[in-house]
C-alpha cells in the first residue's frame, strides 16, 4: 500500500510529496502494529494521552488507527498546497526580476498596440489613396480622400505631414504642424527643411527662433545659423563660423555666402585658403580643392588641369614637370600640387 500511494502521490505532485506518501502510510501501519504493545505497557507514551478530568481512561492514537485513504487525502492536500505555494512563490520572483512595473507598462504598450491596429484595418484603405495621391502629385484627390481619415487615427500625422511637406513656404501651416505633434520624428524632419527653406529666403528672426529646437543640425543648419547671428549683428559665435571652413569635405552651397563674408571681412586669409586646399588634396577630393581656387590671388593660383593631372597620374605628372622643368618649387602653387602628387604615391 505505502508503495501505491508513494506511485501516484509522486506521479500527480512530484517525488516529494511520494516520499510523503510513503512514509505517513508506514507511519500509519506502525502505529496500528503497535497498539498491542502499548496495551500491555502503558508507558511514559500513554501517560501522555491521558486527559486533565480523565484519570484512569487512557486515549491511544493506536485504538483509531489511520487508513490509507485518510493518508492519501492528507498526500494530496499537501501536494495541492504546495503547487500553489510553489507557484505563487515563482509568480512573485518574476514580478521582482522583471519588475511590477515594467510588466504594467508592457501590457499597457501590448493594449495600444492592438488598439492601433484595429484603427489601422480601418484606416488603411483610405491611407494607401492618400499615399497613392500624393507621391503621384493628384492634390484634389488627395486633399479629398485625406479627408476620411479621422484626427484620431495614429495614420493622421503622415496625412497632416504630407500636406505641408511641399509647401514649405506655407510657414503657418508648418508651425501648426509643429505645435501639433511636437515629439514625433516627422517634426524634426519638416522643422530641419524649413529652417533651410528660411535660410534661403533670409528669414533670419524666425530662423533663430526655430533653430534652438532642431535636435540635430546639419553643416547646411549651422551655416545658416551662423549667417543669421552676423545677420543680427551677433558676432559671439565667430569662431564656431571660422571652424566651419576647416575641412576637406564639400560643404553645402549655402555655406558659400558665410565663407565669402569672412573671407570679405578678413576673418580668414590666403593662408587659410591653402590649409583647406591641403585638407581637401589630404581627403581626396580634387573638387573642392579647384572650388578655392577663385579664393587665391591669380598669380598663386594653381590651374584646375594641373590638379586634376596630379590627382589622376600623379607619377606621370611629376615625370613630365621634371623632364620639361616646369615644376619649380620656389613657386607656392607649384609646391602645393607637387606635394599633393607625391602624397599620392606614398
Amino acid at each position: 500500500m505505502a508503495g501505491l500511494v508513494g506511485w501516484l502521490s509522486g506521479l500527480l505532485f512530484g517525488r516529494a510529496a511520494g516520499v510523503h506518501a510513503k512514509n505517513a502510510v508506514r507511519g500509519a501501519h506502525a502505529e496500528q502494529s503497535g497498539g498491542e504493545r502499548n496495551h500491555a505497557d502503558p508507558g511514559p507514551r500513554r501517560a501522555a494521552h491521558q486527559r486533565p478530568g480523565n484519570q484512569g481512561h487512557a486515549h491511544d492514537d493506536s485504538d483509531n488507527p489511520v487508513s490509507a485513504a485518510y493518508v492519501w487525502c492528507h498526500v494530496v492536500l499537501h501536494g495541492v498546497v504546495g503547487k500553489l505555494v510553489n507557484g505563487f512563490a515563482t509568480a512573485w520572483q518574476c514580478y521582482r526580476a522583471a519588475g511590477f512595473h515594467s510588466i504594467v507598462r508592457s501590457l499597457a504598450f501590448l493594449a495600444s498596440v492592438i488598439t492601433s491596429l484595429a484603427a489601422l484595418a480601418a484606416d488603411g484603405k483610405d491611407f494607401l489613396a492618400a499615399r497613392e495621391a500624393w507621391a503621384s502629385g493628384n492634390a484634389k484627390r488627395f486633399t479629398l480622400v485625406a479627408e476620411k481619415i479621422p484626427r484620431d487615427s495614429p495614420l493622421h500625422i503622415y496625412v497632416a505631414y504630407w500636406k505641408v511637406a511641399r509647401e514649405l513656404d506655407n510657414d503657418a501651416g508648418i508651425a501648426s504642424f509643429l505645435a501639433d505633434y511636437p515629439e514625433a520624428w516627422l517634426s524634426e524632419r519638416l522643422r530641419g527643411e524649413w529652417l533651410k527653406e528660411l535660410g534661403r529666403r533670409e528669414r533670419w528672426q524666425a530662423f533663430l527662433a526655430e533653430y534652438p529646437r532642431l535636435a540635430r543640425p546639419e553643416a547646411a543648419h549651422e551655416c545658416l545659423a551662423r549667417r543669421a547671428e552676423l545677420a543680427a549683428g551677433n558676432r559671439s559665435r565667430l569662431r564656431e563660423a571660422i571652424a566651419l571652413w576647416f575641412t576637406g569635405r564639400d560643404m553645402p552651397a549655402v555655406c558659400t555666402p558665410l565663407f565669402s563674408t569672412l573671407i570679405t571681412q578678413g576673418l580668414l586669409n590666403e593662408e587659410d585658403v591653402w590649409r583647406r586646399l591641403r585638407l581637401a588634396f589630404e581627403a581626396g577630393n580634387p573638387g573642392v580643392a579647384k572650388s578655392l581656387l577663385s579664393a587665391l590671388p591669380e598669380q598663386r593660383r594653381p590651374s584646375p588641369a594641373s590638379i586634376d593631372r596630379a590627382y589622376q597620374s600623379p607619377i606621370g605628372w611629376l615625370a613630365a614637370s621634371l623632364e620639361s622643368g616646369s615644376l619649380d618649387w620656389e613657386n607656392r602653387a607649384h609646391r602645393e600640387i607637387g606635394f599633393f602628387a607625391l602624397n599620392r604615391l606614398a
